[in-house]
């Protein structure tokens, strides 16, 4: 489950093992399967993965790692707890594009999920690093803002 997205080749610089990692915006398991690798047995990547049939493929992926340290949680990252519309794009093929869903300011969203703010997760750990998918709306950043109190950075 190689991936060439760039940071990917930096997670051994960021995380040691058994370090805690908080994976917001999973997808299908890409920067979830580098972590888990990295981090080893006495680590701990907790996934957040907010769309349901993205979240049942994340689910088939990580039952094929070689560490069970993947905690999965089927929510989204958001500043308050809710229930959020999300919008999923549609190419030319006319299918859901579920791996660019975005939390949508529109009613009409075709599926809704429920969120969460980062800090409502009482980790027992320290939190090493908190990766986010890129394609995550503006709330990410108040998201990440109220985590980035109680982590460390290196």
């Amino acid at each position: 489950m190689a991936s060439e997205e760039p940071e990917h080749f930096h997670f051994a610089d960021w995380v040691k093992p058994g370090d805690w990692e908080l994976n917001i915006g999973v997808n299908v398991c890409h920067p979830t399967f580098g972590l888990s690798e990295v981090i080893g047995p006495r680590g701990r990547v907790i996934a957040l993965e907010p769309v349901p049939d993205t979240f049942g493929l994340l689910t088939a992926n990580t039952a094929r790692f070689r560490y069970k340290n993947v905690t999965l949680v089927n929510v989204a990252a958001s500043d308050a707890t809710r229930i959020v519309r999300m919008t999923l794009p549609k190419p030319r093929s006319g299918l859901n594009n579920n791996c660019a869903g975005s939390i949508s300011s529109d009613a009409d969203g075709e599926i809704s999920a429920l969120s969460i703010p980062v800090n409502s997760l009482d980790q027992p750990r320290t939190i090493a690093l908190v990766e986010l998918d890129v394609g995550m709306n503006c709330l990410r950043s108040r998201a990440c803002d109220i985590s980035s109190r109680r982590t460390n950075r290196r």
